[in-house]
């Protein structure tokens, strides 16, 4: 490759890194929430970084040397980044536990670049393997157990990582030839064709990835439109969504299912006395409550201001079901924690339904459970009523007749 090549692809690739950068740098503005999206714009920067001094090399302003020392580097972090964004972004393991690795594996590409500064065949060898397993790493990473909406954007950015991937593995097997004495280092004209193939595969990836991240905002849109905002549990459109899930998974296995529907009593007293933020705390407490008492394949959902329902899966019978609403009320009834600053106490009346005894529809079994818990709401009343009328006969105030 002539120097002229060099300029013009050197400059080009810093270019497409910078350009990379700024669009990178506004959806990560625009989604700063979003987990990885920081190392990505990180890499792009880095990639930039690598390659906009050849301008100053081409000058004579820098020795080549240090130079290429200096682009193996930032070019090689570049790529550590992007893995670590990749890591991040599908949520695989720890960024905490992985730092130090990461530390470790800058330190060994910064002390191998500036070892390897003069000589073009070791150089190849190193860097070039570096960058074909982290290329290889976050296509991985980006390929792990992919939803239906994750699965065609997530493909294309994998493909031009991949891509990527492929032309630094060829420059290292010509590197690999030249070692062995098979193939003279002069004849690798095709660097050109690599260094091409790098910024078309660039642009490539961040495309993918843009097309990843639109995926996964549109999915937290579709999650957040599923969940009650002041609990997050499911709300009542999740949970009829899940219900109708539920029932067409028991009658392939022919399993039970159980609904439980429960309020709160006296509710709205609390409202009335201590205020709705009071309330809200209530409200977030029982969520707290259900979480700990659900197993993995349960549902909660909160489908009304103090209405509840839970979906109990894979019951043995009847009994099972009475067992897990015992517990179930054991877990939420109570006074609120000292910390919440609050003087109330926790009671519920809950009703149960069970599939297919009560029905195979989802609307049948929420009537029948709903029935069941007014049920024991009257009967809860009535229950205390009894209690405070014979409190008042054993004080001496006889009851008249």
């Amino acid at each position: 490759m002539t120097m002229v090549q060099f300029f013009t692809l050197s400059t080009l690739i810093g270019a497409v890194a910078l350009i990379n950068f700024i669009a990178m740098g506004i959806v990560w503005r625009i989604h700063a929430d979003m987990k990885g999206l920081s190392a990505w714009t990180g890499a792009q920067l880095a990639l930039a970084m690598a390659w906009f001094p050849s301008l100053f090399v081409n000058l004579g302003l820098l020795d080549d040397p240090f130079y290429t020392a200096f682009n193996n580097v930032m070019n090689l972090g570049s790529l550590l980044l992007l893995l670590e964004g990749a890591l991040r972004f599908r949520r695989i393991g720890s960024a905490q536990a992985r730092l130090p690795w990461m530390g470790v594996t800058f330190a060994i590409t910064i002390g191998m670049s500036v070892v390897n500064r003069d000589d073009t065949v070791a150089r190849y060898l190193f860097h070039d393997a570096v960058a074909l397993l982290l290329l290889g790493g976050a296509a991985a990473a980006m390929l792990w157990r992919t939803g239906p909406h994750q699965r065609l954007p997530h493909s294309l950015a994998a493909f031009y990582l991949v891509v990527q991937g492929l032309a630094y593995g060829s420059r290292w097997l010509v590197a690999a030839l030249v070692s062995l004495g098979w193939v003279d280092l002069g004849a690798q004209s095709f660097n050109f064709a690599v260094f091409a193939i790098l910024v078309v595969s660039s642009l490539g990836t961040l495309y993918g990835l843009i097309l990843s991240i639109n995926a996964e905002a549109k999915q937290q849109v579709v999650r957040i439109g599923l969940l009650d905002p002041l609990t997050g549990l499911a709300n009542r459109r999740a949970l009829e969504q899940e219900l109708a899930r539920s029932l067409a998974l028991r009658r392939r296995t022919g399993g039970l299912l159980g609904v439980v529907y429960f309020d709160l009593d006296g509710f709205k007293p609390v409202n009335d006395r201590l205020g709705h933020e009071a309330g809200d705390t209530v409200l977030i407490e029982v969520a707290r409550r259900l979480r700990r008492f659900l197993r993995a394949q349960d549902v909660a959902a909160r489908v009304g201001g103090d209405e509840f329902v839970v979906l109990l899966h894979d019951l043995r019978d009847a009994a099972s079901l009475c067992a897990a609403t015992d517990r179930l009320r054991q877990v939420v009834e109570g006074p609120l924690p000292a910390e919440a600053q609050y003087d109330a106490e926790i009671r519920i009346s809950l009703g149960t339904a069970l599939a297919p005894l009560h029905g195979e529809q989802g609307e049948m079994l929420l009537r029948s459970a709903d029935s069941s818990m007014y049920r024991d709401k009257r009967a809860r009343q009535a229950s205390a009523t009894t209690h405070d009328l014979t409190g008042l006969t054993e004080a001496g105030n006889p009851i008249p007749s």
